[in-house]
């Protein structure tokens, strides 16, 4: 997160957009967060109802100049299956374009947290996932080496959310082929919908189950073997498809759940809301596994195979054999590595800040509204 709270080089240029050079570069460097905060010794002396008696008030004008095109976002529509959502610029009633006041007011209370050594708690609370598989000797590679489980995600009758573990063996995409008579390969580059409607297209000329096939398993390979003829009932699972899965860095195998005779698991409410956010519950992308394709099937009352992980007190759960997983340390977590005062809330124990004194601070108990600092808005 950028605060120039700690001395660093600055190496940053300005730049601007042309026809020949539409890059745009960040005006600032990312350094570390500040291990302390200023909070001033009368600054709960301080009130906006009561000015100071020998105080000082004034006014600043300025003018600005934008050396860019500038879009400062007004009214929005949100985007749909079949379209784009939209933003217009912020317009006066009179249809002049205009700068919000708090979009001023917002950007100076930024830099007044950073000059001051100010608290920085106006954070989203959000954990940062990881996939990495470039390397079989990753960080992320060797943490989730032998830990990745499998289950059943499902919605329990009060709206929670619970995962039904299971075993699970890998399916191999010549054996498929073989069982249903069909060139190779079965799946060519596509995403989960995709691989799915070919599964379902298959099946039903096949008059196959597409949610359940027999199999027995190969204890050397852990692969399926005599597809619809073995002895164990499992649900075929597929994921997405970079590539054809006969080319060399081609996909495969894919998977088989089977056997969720064991006790659910409850799904706590931050760990759900990290699994939607890092799956992209928001967008509107076909390709996204979760938006494109399991989050209809969730909401239609089926249950999701999943790959998850609990370790370091937490369940994170993903859509992939190497799924992508929210993070040991969540924003508020690192923030507090740096230092616990940065999200005391403030008040009378825990004193304001100076943008808290310039600009107003809010403290959302409604028993400590007394404590609170009026917000003071005006239109430029």
């Amino acid at each position: 997160m950028p605060s120039p709270h700690h001395s660093s080089k600055n190496h940053s240029r300005s730049s601007s957009v042309t026809d020949n050079d539409p890059m745009i570069s960040a005006p600032y460097n990312f350094v570390p967060l500040a291990n302390w905060v200023h909070i001033p010794e009368w600054s709960t002396q301080v009130s906006h109802d009561w000015p100071f008696q020998d105080g000082v008030s004034g006014e600043l004008s300025l003018t600005l100049t934008t050396h860019t095109p500038l879009l400062v976002g007004g009214q929005q529509t949100k985007a749909e299956q079949d379209k784009p959502g939209e933003v217009t610029p912020f317009q006066l009633p009179g249809g002049r374009y205009a700068i919000p006041g708090s979009s001023i007011k917002g950007m100076l209370r930024a830099v007044i947290e950073i000059a001051g050594f100010g608290r920085m708690h106006q954070v989203d609370e959000q954990r940062p996932a990881l996939r990495d598989i470039t390397q079989s000797d990753s960080i992320y590679a060797t943490r989730i080496q032998g830990k990745i489980k499998t289950g059943f995600l499902s919605r329990t009758l009060d709206g929670k959310q619970e995962i039904h573990p299971c075993k699970m063996v890998r399916l191999n995409h010549r054996d498929l082929e073989q069982v249903f008579k069909i060139p190779k390969p079965i799946f060519e580059r596509g995403s989960v919908t995709d691989k799915y409607r070919r599964w379902k297209e298959l099946c039903a000329t096949r008059k196959r189950d597409p949610q359940n096939i027999l199999f027995d398993v190969d204890t050397t390979s852990k692969v399926a073997t005599n597809l619809y003829q073995g002895k164990i009932p499992g649900t075929p699972v597929f994921t997405g498809q970079i590539n054809e899965s006969t080319q060399k860095t081609g996909k495969s195998k894919d998977f088989i759940f089977h056997n969720d005779t064991k006790p659910p698991i409850s799904v706590q409410p931050k760990e759900w809301a990290d699994f939607l956010r890092i799956h992209g519950d928001e967008e509107k992308r076909d390709e996204m596994s979760w938006p494109g394709y399991w989050k209809r099937e969730y909401r239609a009352g089926k249950k999701v195979p999943v790959f998850y992980l609990q370790d370091e007190g937490l369940l994170r759960i993903g859509l992939a054999y190497m799924p992508k997983l929210a993070g040991d340390f969540s924003t508020w977590n690192m923030i507090d590595h740096s230092s616990t005062k940065h999200r005391a809330p403030p008040g009378q124990e825990n004193g304001y800040d100076f943008a808290d004194l310039l600009f107003g601070a809010l403290v959302g108990i409604l028993a400590q509204r007394d404590r609170s600092f009026r917000h003071r808005d005006r239109s430029f």
